[in-house]
């Protein structure tokens, strides 16, 4: 189930306890946010035990998405993943990076860090195990690993993670 944010103190509730905290940043005015949520809606249909899943409207709750942000310290993009556990942000994702497979080898990854038990839903065999394409393929690269925080990073190829930090700006530039 997908539980809608709407406070700061909601979002202070979720982020107690020994549970994953997957939280969906949407935009509901952008084509890109809907392909992304739509991903992230059957990957919470398949993985219901997972983890906790919520999710953010930013422009009816700008204020909101942007004190996520700040409290999380992952700059603000949308559509965005922002996944938690154990006290900090551990991976997150924007834009193409929002895939079912993404999701699903980034909660699995939770399973392998020492002490953390078995995440119920996570993976093991299956679709999101290996296969398909690359999240951040075609030069954008739209996720990342927080420092010190997360078990994906460069050594991961496929993970479209940690190759550069998050722009300011929006997430589509020219390159001169």
């Amino acid at each position: 189930m997908i539980v809608p944010l709407q406070s700061m103190a909601e979002l202070e509730t979720a982020l107690r306890g020994p549970a994953p905290v997957m939280i969906f940043k949407h935009s509901t005015a952008c084509p890109i946010s809907a392909a992304a949520h739509a991903s992230f809606r059957r990957f919470v249909a398949a993985h219901p035990a997972g983890a906790r899943y919520f999710l953010v409207k930013v422009i009816e709750q700008r204020a909101l998405s942007g004190e996520i942000a700040r409290r999380l310290g992952v700059p603000h993009a949308s559509p965005q993943v922002l996944l938690w556990h154990r006290g900090a942000v551990r991976w997150h994702a924007s834009h193409g990076a929002i895939t079912e497979q993404s999701l699903g080898r980034a909660l699995a990854s939770l399973r392998d860090q020492p002490g953390a038990g078995r995440i119920a839903g996570a993976g093991g065999t299956g679709p999101l195990r290996g296969g398909g394409s690359r999240p951040g393929a075609g030069g954008r690269r739209a996720s990342g690993a927080i420092p010190g925080g997360g078990p994906e990073g460069a050594s991961d190829p496929d993970s479209g993670a940690g190759a550069a930090p998050p722009r300011r700006g929006g997430w589509l530039r020219k390159r001169i």
